[in-house]
């Protein structure tokens, strides 16, 4: 990597051209797409990371934390520490990034004791702000007003998706769909129908036909990061509106396993809405 890139970057300030030519021989430079996953929650930590360009998102126990920009770093606790990885980071947008194996970010630490010192300083706050009232690890999941879609998605989960896996008795497949409140940041989970293909998920908005959407799908419009559970295990997805040739083939999947769907679309259309389909593809 060129060494002049580390320059413009605070927390190599100080250092000499030749030892920031002796960091820049270690570091590795890596483009990322818009919601590619760099650090997954519960990994292993073996790499450090620094934004050269664009901007990531950090979310723990599915809550988001912060963004990082240009200069900026992350994945130093897990390193640190010696523990797995407490947070998952996200490309919100393309983003250059560099970044080192652990076992050179050692050998950093220990040759350049203020690299070492900022390093801490930054980790020992996110660390205090793990903490903190009101901080991602005090996640609150709030379960559904209508008590059978509550009970239905602890018997599912409970069961990892061996009980209560159907639309009540009609035998049709659900999937449970985690996400979290637009207004009150709280989880919430819904189970809704197995509309999948390919590895995606249909995520269908239908609210029975009514004029208005249902309350999740604000939800989804301002956070898409969801969970989707078909079996023991959730996924982490993403997800986006379906428009034009790509609803169309959805839609037919929907009513394909919710014939009932047609019905819900000519109400809905009466009132003057369009049903939105969500896609959810998981993280690469």
């Amino acid at each position: 990597m060129d060494q002049a890139i580390l320059k413009s970057i605070a927390l190599f300030d100080g250092l000499s051209d030749d030892e920031l030519a002796e960091c820049a021989g270690v570091f590795q430079h890596r483009e990322m797409l818009a919601g590619s996953s760099l650090v997954r929650e519960d990994d292993f930590a073996y790499k450090f990371f620094v934004v050269l360009d664009g901007t990531v998102e950090i979310y723990r126990h599915f809550h988001f934390v912060a963004e990082l920009g240009p200069g900026e770093f992350f994945g130093e606790m897990g390193l640190i520490n010696g523990v797995k990885r407490n947070a998952r980071v996200t490309a919100k947008t393309r983003c250059d990034v560099a970044w080192i194996m652990g076992w050179d970010f050692q050998t950093m630490s220990e040759r350049f004791p203020v690299i070492a010192q900022r390093i801490q300083a930054v980790a020992e706050k996110r660390l205090a702000g793990v903490s903190e009232p009101g901080s991602a690890a005090e996640d609150v999941y709030e379960p559904s007003t209508w008590d059978w879609v509550a009970e239905q998605v602890t018997a599912y989960e409970s069961s990892g998706g061996t009980q209560a896996n159907t639309l009540r008795e009609s035998g049709i497949p659900i999937v449970v769909m985690t996400c979290r409140g637009a207004k009150t940041g709280k989880v919430r989970k819904v189970p809704v129908m197995r509309v999948e293909h390919g590895g995606q998920y249909a995520i269908v908005a239908s609210k029975g036909g009514r004029p208005e959407h249902p309350g999740w799908y604000h939800n989804l419009v301002a956070n898409p990061h969801v969970l989707v559970q078909d079996g023991p295990e959730p996924t982490d997805m993403m997800v986006h509106v379906a428009e034009g040739d790509e609803r169309a083939a959805w839609w037919d999947r929907a009513v394909g396993v919710f014939p009932t769907y047609s019905e819900y679309e000519a109400s809905a259309t009466e009132h003057g809405r369009t049903i939105a389909v969500f896609i959810a593809t998981p993280v690469p």
